[in-house]
């Protein structure tokens, strides 16, 4: 198609003889004006700046109907509006390909239609047909390269003598506007969770490292006070604690290290075909001896299922889980685990009931995903990357954990 083009301030002065220059650059300042107010105003509700865009754009290009979009998966979201009779509403949602936004989307480019009836490809477009939408000027909103959607503005008045390359500008200052205050809050948002990180991480390192090691503290210096008879086998003993609490520490710490990794989203996959059962059996015999302290049993259902996924990260899925169960189970209990296929889909299911002494030990809510310490959260983040995600419940101490993985995923 071939789209309109903007008039230049000549052709406007030619097509507007009844204006001075004067009067036409006193036109553009005042506008100018108007969206250097918008721009340098501090919104703290991103509603309230849409609605005032708004506004300020009717006034400004003289038009009937404005909106703000969002362009989601082929849809298209209405994120505010102004309308005659109020027919349109935030939250409204039509496919993009129905909409004349369709255009600026495919071009990512600013486009103006002056008379939309005159366009061959645009006299059938359903809107045109439905709403009779004659005047449209829209532009891109764009968030870190990428199109957010539209701030678009249409009347079912003719433009008789086309947009400006003036009015080009003023609404490509808007729509860049828009733009920066989503990246800003984006940013906003990223530090915030950061900070969020931060203070859980460091809350997480005083509580889970300061045990062991002021365990592995304790016992040194206790070891040079054992008598002769009694040392040989007291200090063996006392070695032996040392050494399982600083293996404790050096597994927090191993943690950490991971949580910041995938946190910052610098987790990368190196998938494979992989035997899912063998990956299990794997974490399994890494945690015998501490599902045999706990006394648990294990049950299980495991079905043989190749996928391609990355075997190192998905060990760590795994290893976490049942380092978990291990943890927090009520002892003499049974672990029920389950790897089926069902529609295409690889089905994991981990059930244990767990242990409330151990839980109120640790300050924790089963309740909560993230409460487990990080290693739930190195959990979600790896099958996040392989498409999947963790759900978690709890039923009166009984705690299931499942994830999917689709097959049909190369």
């Amino acid at each position: 198609m071939k789209y309109p083009n903007f008039i230049t301030e000549e052709e406007f002065r030619e097509l507007h003889v009844g204006l001075s220059e004067i009067d036409i650059l006193k036109q553009f300042s005042q506008n100018l004006k108007l969206i250097h107010k918008l721009t340098t105003s501090h919104y703290v509700d991103f509603d309230a700046l849409l609605k005032d865009y708004l506004q300020a754009g009717l006034k400004i290009f003289e038009m009937k109907y404005g909106i703000i979009s969002e362009i989601k998966d082929g849809d298209y979201i209405i994120r505010d509006a102004v309308s005659p009779d109020d027919t349109l509403h935030k939250g409204d949602l039509f496919q993009v390909e129905g909409t004349y936004c369709r255009e600026v989307v495919n071009t990512g480019n600013i486009i103006g239609f002056p008379h939309v009836g005159n366009i061959e490809e645009m006299k059938n477009h359903p809107v045109y047909i439905g709403m009779k939408l004659e005047s449209y000027l829209s532009a891109p909103i764009y968030v870190n390269d990428k199109i957010f959607g539209t701030l678009n503005f249409s009347s079912t008045e003719i433009r008789e003598h086309g947009f400006s390359e003036q009015e080009r500008e003023l609404i490509g200052m808007m729509a860049n506007s828009i733009g920066n205050f989503l990246l800003l809050k984006d940013k906003e948002e990223k530090l915030q969770k950061s900070y969020k990180r931060i203070r859980k991480l460091t809350n997480f390192v005083a509580h889970d490292l300061r045990t062991p090691l002021g365990n592995i503290s304790s016992l040194s210096e206790l070891i040079p006070e054992l008598d002769e008879e009694e040392e040989k086998e007291e200090r063996r003993e006392m070695l032996e604690l040392i050494k399982q609490k600083a293996d404790q520490s050096l597994e927090i710490v191993h943690t950490i290290l991971e949580a910041a990794m995938v946190g910052e989203g610098n987790l990368k996959l190196s998938p494979s075909p992989t035997r899912l059962e063998h990956l299990i059996s794997q974490s399994l015999s890494n945690y015998e001896n501490q599902f045999k302290q706990a006394s648990l049993e294990v049950i299980s259902n495991i079905q043989n299922i190749e996928i391609e996924l990355d075997k190192d990260r998905m060990l760590q899925v795994f290893n976490n889980l049942f380092s978990n169960i291990t943890k927090y189970s009520k002892p003499e209990t049974s672990v029920q685990l389950n790897l089926v296929v069902e529609n295409n889909k690889c089905i994991f299911r981990l059930q244990n009931t767990t242990d409330s002494s151990k839980i109120r030990q640790r300050g924790l809510d089963v309740t909560d995903k993230g409460s487990l310490g990080y290693g739930l959260e190195i959990v979600e983040e790896i099958l996040r990357a392989h498409g999947s995600g963790l759900k978690i419940e709890n039923d009166q101490g009984l705690y299931i954990s499942t994830f999917e993985l689709d097959l049909t995923k190369d």
